[in-house]
């Protein structure tokens, strides 16, 4: 039996090869009013312009002093302000508790560019900001609210980073730490890069990955939609009540849990050992595949779409086109063929003792298990209506 575990070898092949989204471009600092630049700038740079603000230290780190803006004669606000450009570099420093545009949401042609340098904790872009991270080093606590844009390409990120409703943050690069938080309505696309441990999606947020890893305990929450097209999940990835994963390439790996009320699609990709399909969820397989020890509890509903099935190595001839069949027995070997080409088997064993102590898979009898013919990958797509789909080869 394969198990399908992750090796170092694996994540860098898959790192250096993944789908890299390029970070939104840094602006020509004409578009500005006012231009700081924080550090020293490298020669030949585009941000070395006539009448750029220059100096090491910008903020006042000061949670106890009220808000006030960044201007040329003063570099101790903690806001910078509508149509000005911020660029941090080697040997730069924005003080803790930074705003990229007002606190108020009332913020235009805000942009701070970091390639260098370090930012205190608790820096947060607001309405109307745009924020590249290209190197140096961010603190904790990176808050990116309603109407802003990060991007993040190279460079380190601390924990406790928070997509709020209405952000946009993208991650083809560097490094973002554990207790990542898309919160509702945002939009996180990984496609490079990594993204540490107990990752968060919440209702109404929408994670893409398609590249990159992302860490070990990954939380799918009620109403969010998690998209995996790409790249390396860690473990332990839970898919709560509510939520929605669709996996159509990349790799999960071992110790998935759908929880009551999740529906995964598996249509592609590579699924670890040890998935657990508990009581109320869903699980729809036509493609990819799936490690030992899968495991479907009672009042789980597993359906299968394929262009072949055999039970102990007897075909199912009886089998409609295009309608679900279930099968009722158990302490039998379910093969066949899923719609996108690839070989699957699943033990039905109902004692789950074996399935923990010998590596075997793990069929509830109250557990809805359903297989649907489809005569190609491209209806079998059609007939699922974008999405139930993909499983797995453990022999």
């Amino acid at each position: 039996m394969h198990n399908f575990r992750m090796t170092p070898r694996a994540v860098v092949l898959m790192l250096a090869s993944g789908l890299v989204a390029p970070a939104a471009a840094q602006s020509d600092p004409a578009g500005f009013d006012t231009v700081f630049n924080i550090g020293t700038v490298p020669p030949g740079s585009i941000f070395d312009v006539p009448g750029a603000v220059t100096g090491t230290l910008i903020g006042d780190g000061d949670i106890f002093v009220g808000d006030a803006f960044v201007t040329p004669a003063f570099l101790f606000g903690d806001t910078l302000g509508s149509d000005s450009q911020l660029n941090l570099f080697d040997g730069g420093t924005i003080f803790s508790l930074f705003s990229a545009g007002p606190i108020d949401g009332s913020g235009s042609n805000v942009e701070v560019n970091i390639s260098g340098g370090s930012v205190g904790s608790g820096f947060a872009a607001n309405s109307g900001s745009t924020v590249n991270i290209s190197g140096g080093s961010v603190s904790s606590g990176f808050t990116a609210n309603s109407g802003s844009a990060v991007n993040v390409s190279g460079g380190s990120v601390g924990s406790d980073f928070d997509a709020n409703s209405g952000s946009t943050v993208n991650i083809s690069g560097g490094s973002v730490g554990s207790f990542f938080n898309a919160n509702s309505a945002s939009t996180v696309n990984i496609s490079g890069g990594s993204v540490g441990n107990d990752a968060n999606a919440f209702s109404g947020s929408t994670v893409n990955v398609s590249g990159g890893f992302v860490g070990n305990f990954f939380d799918a929450n009620s109403g969010s939609t998690t998209n995996i097209s790409g790249g390396l999940v860690g473990t332990n990835f839970d898919a709560f009540s509510g939520t929605t994963v669709n996996i159509s390439g990349g790799s999960v790996d071992a110790g998935f849990n759908a929880n009551s009320g999740s529906t995964v699609h598996i249509s592609g990709g590579a699924v670890g050992s040890d998935f657990d399909a508990f009581s109320g969820s869903k699980v729809n397989v036509s493609g990819g595949t799936v490690g030992e020890m899968f495991a479907a509890f009672t009042d789980s509903t597993v359906n299968l779409f394929g262009t072949s099935f055999f039970l102990d190595g007897a075909e199912l001839t009886e089998l409609v086109l295009g309608e679900a069949f279930t099968i009722a027995d158990r302490d039998v070997t379910l093969t066949g063929i899923l719609a996108d080409g690839s070989a699957f088997d699943f033990d039905l064993n109902t004692s789950l003792t074996d399935s923990v102590v010998f590596g075997n898979d793990f069929f509830d009898t109250n557990a809805v298990l359903t297989v649907t013919l489809v005569p190609t990958p491209g209806a079998a797509a059609a007939l699922v209506l974008g999405g139930f789909v993909a499983a797995r080869r453990h022999r």
